[in-house]
This record gives C-alpha cells, sequence and structure tokens, in this order.
C-alpha cells in the first residue's frame, strides 16, 4: 500500500468552517473547478486541492499536485467536496467524507476522526475505513460481520479486494491497498459493494449440488453477478440494493467495469465447454442454476441453450472506449472464487 503523508494546517473544526467558507466563495467567481456528468461518460473531478481549485479523479492524480498549503489559505489541501458536488449518494454519508479526508487524503485527525476509530493512517485506519463504507453504504451488512484485513498490493486480475469463506460463521474480507489510492471514491466504495454481493453468496445454501467439478464456473457466475449488481445490468433485489455509486464514477472506471463484465460472460462460455464434456458436471451445473435465485432469473433466461455450448466464438479481448489503445484480454483475469 502506498501511504501519503500531506502537510495540512488543520487544527481546529473552526479553521475547517473558514476553510470552506473561503473556497466556495472562490468557486462562486470561478470556473475552474467543475464536475460534470455527460450521457454515458461517467462523472470527473470528484477530488479537490482547495489551494489551486483544480480538480481531480483519484488520490494518485491529487495527491502529488496538492502538497503545499498557500499563505491565503493555510488550510488548503486535499479534500473530497461532498457537498457541492453532484453525486448525492456522498450526502448521506454517516462521516465517511472525514474518514476518508484523514485515512487517504492525509488530513488532520480531528475528535470527529477519531470517534469514528480512526487515529492515522496504519493498516488498522484503512481497516476501520473499509468499515465505516459497509455500515454507511451497504446496510444489511456491517463491519461486525467480517473480519477485514487490508494488505499492501496493487489489483491482481482486475479485482481490488476478495471475500473468503472462513468458518461457516466467519468470513473475510481482504481488501488491496490500490483500492484506496488508484480509484476514484465512488468507485472505491462500489468495489466493496461489489464483495458484498460475494458475502451474500457465500451465505447462500445448496441442496444435492456437487461442486467438486463445477467451482471454476460457479466461481465465474459469481463473478458475473457482482459485476452485473456493479454496472446496473441486472435488476436482481439483492440484500443491499442497487448500486447507486454507478453514475458517479469516472468514464474510463465505468468504461473497464463493463469490460470485466464481458470478460466474465466470455471465461463462463469457456468453462461451459469443459462442464458440458463430462454429464456429472452438467448436471451438477443444471442443479445449482435451479438454485441460484439471481442464475435462474437473470442469466439463465437469456442462456437457455447453455448444455449445447461446445465451442466459443467471443472476442476474447474487450476494447476499452475511453481509451481505444487499450483493451482487457479476458484471460488475464482471476477465473473467480
Amino acid at each position: 500500500m502506498t501511504f501519503f503523508a500531506l502537510p495540512v494546517g488543520i487544527e481546529e473544526d473552526a479553521l475547517n468552517r473558514r476553510m470552506i467558507l473561503s473556497v466556495f466563495a472562490a468557486l462562486l467567481i470561478s470556473t475552474v473547478f467543475t464536475f460534470h456528468v455527460a450521457d454515458g461518460a461517467g462523472m470527473s473531478g470528484t477530488l479537490l486541492c482547495s489551494c489551486t481549485q483544480r480538480a481531480y479523479d483519484t488520490p494518485n492524480d491529487l495527491l502529488p499536485n496538492c502538497t503545499r498549503p498557500v499563505l491565503t489559505r493555510p488550510g488548503c489541501g486535499a479534500i473530497l467536496p461532498v457537498d457541492r458536488q453532484s453525486c448525492s449518494v456522498f450526502k448521506r454519508q454517516n462521516g465517511f467524507k472525514v474518514a476518508y479526508d484523514a485515512v487517504v487524503l492525509g488530513r488532520t485527525v480531528t475528535p470527529a476522526v477519531i470517534a469514528l476509530g480512526i487515529r492515522g493512517r496504519g493498516f488498522n485506519d484503512y481497516a476501520a475505513l473499509v468499515g465505516l463504507v459497509i455500515d454507511t453504504f451497504y446496510r444489511p451488512w456491517t463491519r461486525s460481520d467480517l473480519y477485514i484485513e487490508v494488505t499492501r498490493g496493487a489489483a491482481e486480475g482486475g479485482e481490488y479486494a476478495k471475500v473468503d469463506k472462513i468458518t461457516s460463521t466467519r468470513i473475510a474480507l481482504i481488501v488491496r491497498g490500490a483500492i484506496f489510492s488508484e480509484l476514484s471514491p465512488a468507485a472505491f466504495i462500489a468495489k466493496l459493494g461489489h464483495e458484498m454481493i460475494h458475502v451474500e453468496q457465500v451465505k447462500r445454501q445448496y441442496t444435492g449440488v456437487r461442486f467438486d467439478r463445477i467451482n471454476d464456473i460457479v466461481a465465474a457466475m459469481n463473478e458475473l453477478e457482482a459485476s452485473s449488481w456493479e454496472t446496473g445490468h441486472s435488476r436482481f433485489a439483492w440484500k443491499i440494493g442497487p448500486n447507486e455509486l454507478w453514475g458517479c464514477e469516472t468514464g474510463k472506471e465505468q468504461d473497464f467495469a463493463k469490460a470485466i463484465r464481458s470478460c466474465r460472460e466470455w471465461q463462463i462460455r469457456e468453462l461451459l465447454i469443459t462442464v458440458n464434456q463430462n454429464q456429472s458436471a452438467q448436471d451438477n451445473f443444471g442443479k445449482w442454476l435451479e438454485q441460484n435465485q439471481w442464475a435462474k432469473t437473470s442469466w439463465l433466461p437469456r442462456n437457455r441453450d447453455w448444455r449445447n455450448i461446445r465451442t466459443n466464438n467471443a472476442q476474447s479481448v474487450i476494447p476499452i472506449p475511453s481509451d481505444p489503445g487499450q483493451g482487457l484480454d479476458c484471460s488475464s483475469l482471476i477465473p473467480g472464487r
């Protein structure tokens, strides 16, 4: 994980309020800092350097360019200005803004932040921020339902986090450090929502299904379901409801999430070729489909011929519209859980 040290000079809540007012006044006379949402293009500039009035998409973009408070704004720095942006989801934040500012953007740890269980920028503080996201955005799940661990490292195979079943009643959420620095605030929250879909999957019960021959395809189906939640591709009634952060992500983040979803469909077709070569595997996958309500209601109606798939003619490299020179190679993704 990359930790950032940001020299900011906020000591009291009163100074915080004065800083916000001064920034707001500057916004009234400046068009430099804008949020915008274009159809199909996502949202940009949800993070702000209040020293320069410049907006950025991710902490990796923001923090290297916002390191020195100016004399006229001694308390300025990197912030998530939730009260002035189009993404209304952040306004129901239950302390998320101040926690995110402190842990991810390096703002001063105030008493309000300490009350959230955060005292600095250590691994436990990052884990506390993850727990706050779950408590705030993904009820009925709460942080107490999970063992949360934050580790160093980049995304692996397109995944920033993973869910592991420790025991029949204990589930671990392992979060990689890159999720905090590489993603916009909306995508960061949504990636954790993706994992909450996996928590729901882990808790589902099946009868008479032997998983020894279908583990890979079930894992790929679980990833497809979580990606379908993330991209708003399905109207299934998940416990956490639909993804309300989708419109707040950047266009590139949306493109990448949709490409991953397409890759999961490609993976499933590849795995069906193997499943359909074995009668036991085919029968057990059929039983699983009947008992998994998302697969039965959202996937199966469009794939009634799954037992007849013997080849995969779908393209394995998915284009990224916001980056025409780049494509996502589906064979590079982790097969699933």
